[in-house]
């Protein structure tokens, strides 16, 4: 596959697109709800070492709290500035106390101006409300994110105790949706705050 100290163009080619059906076929099976198919493929895409099967399942065992570490060196090897890759790296980083980089990865997920609703939840999930908190109170995220994600502001002031009157800030017709979303936080808190199970 080598010509003149060059790879193959066309092995390049064939290799992206044999990826690419193996990231379409783990898809259908997660869209269908076949789970068991689900992971045999990833695990088949991992041994042919695909990032995606391992970001996958890396953000499987996080939903699971289930291997903790190797759902790290999974997403370890991943060294690709793709936003979800950076999404689930920095959130298994975290679930497994690394903060190494932590502020260059949140910048860079929050610049890219996404949906971010899963991963500030799962940050809150995770008991970083504090950071979440530093995020929407930031000069550079606080304006945008606060216009997007209100629901969740509100429900990280509440988590956070550290404002007075909190309740008076929030508009009446949402303080239903926030309490639910702060009791969702606080049973997944419970969740991710059990030992993760090493089979």
């Amino acid at each position: 596959y080598y010509q003149d100290g060059k790879e193959d163009v066309y092995k390049i080619i064939y290799d992206k697109l044999y990826e690419s059906i193996y990231r379409n076929i783990s898809s259908v099976y997660l869209i269908t709800k076949d789970f068991r198919r689900y992971k045999e493929i990833l695990e088949e895409a991992i041994k042919l070492d695909f990032n995606f099967a391992k970001v996958r399942k890396a953000a499987m065992l996080l939903q699971e709290n289930k291997l903790k570490k190797e759902a790290l060196e999974l997403v370890g090897v991943n060294k690709r500035d793709i936003v979800d890759s950076i999404i689930f790296s920095s959130l298994i980083e975290i679930w497994n106390n690394k903060f190494d980089n932590v502020k260059n990865k949140l910048d860079f997920i929050f610049e890219s101006k996404l949906d971010n609703d899963y991963f500030i939840k799962m940050l809150l999930f995770l008991e970083q409300k504090n950071l979440i908190l530093s995020y929407f109170e930031s000069k550079e995220h606080g304006g945008y994110l606060k216009d997007k994600y209100g629901l969740l502001y509100y429900a990280t002031l509440i988590l956070t105790n550290n404002i007075e009157d909190v309740h008076l800030k929030i508009p009446k017709e949402v303080i239903p949706t926030v309490n639910h979303i702060v009791e969702e936080i606080k049973d997944k808190n419970i969740f991710y705050n059990q030992p993760s199970k090493e089979e």
